[in-house]
C-alpha cells in the first residue's frame, strides 16, 4: 500500500512512510520485490522487526535466520538496520533523504504494551477507516 501511495502523489513530497512487522513481511514478502522495481524516489519502509508473530501467541517467525535487510538491498532498496533507539533515530533521519525506495530494518523487542491487547480493531475496521481517510480528509493530496 506504502508503495501505491508514494506513486501516486507528486515526487517532490515528502517521503511516504510505511511500517511493517517482520510477520506480516515475512507472510507477503512480494512487497519488496515490487518497490524495488517500481522504485519511487519517496518511498521509506521501516520494518519492526520483534522476531514474532503477535496475533498468534508470539509464535516465532523466520526473521532470526532470513536477513531481511539483505533481502531489500537485494531487490533495489537502500538499507539500514538498527537494534537501538539511537540507531533507529540516525537511520531514520538518513533514509528521510535518500532518493529510491529506503528500507529501515529496526529490531526491537516483542510484545505489547501492559494492558494493551494484540489486535486492537478487526482488519475490516482498518480498511474501511484507511479508504474513508483517503476519500475524505487527503483526497486533495493524492493524486490519481
Amino acid at each position: 500500500m506504502a508503495t501505491g501511495l508514494a506513486l501516486s502523489v507528486d515526487a517532490s513530497a515528502p517521503k511516504v512512510v510505511g511500517i511493517e512487522g517482520d510477520g506480516s513481511l515475512l507472510m507477503n514478502p512480494n512487497v519488496l520485490p515490487t518497490g524495488g522495481y517500481l522504485a519511487p524516489d519517496n518511498l521509506l519502509l521501516v520494518l519492526l522487526d520483534n522476531g514474532v508473530y503477535g496475533s498468534t501467541g508470539d509464535l516465532p517467525t523466520y526473521s532470526s535466520k532470513i536477513d531481511l535487510g539483505q533481502f531489500a538491498a537485494a531487490v533495489g532498496w537502500t538499507t539500514r538496520s538498527t537494534a537501538t533507539v539511537d540507531g533507529l533515530k540516525a537511520a531514520f533521519g538518513e533514509l528521510l533523504i535518500v532518493r529510491g525506495p529506503a528500507f529501515l530494518h529496526a529490531r526491537i523487542e516483542a510484545g505489547n504494551a501492559e494492558g494493551i491487547e494484540k489486535l486492537l480493531i478487526d482488519p475490516v475496521s482498518i480498511t474501511d477507516r484507511f479508504t474513508r481517510w483517503l476519500r475524505e480528509d487527503h483526497a486533495s493530496a493524492v493524486a490519481a
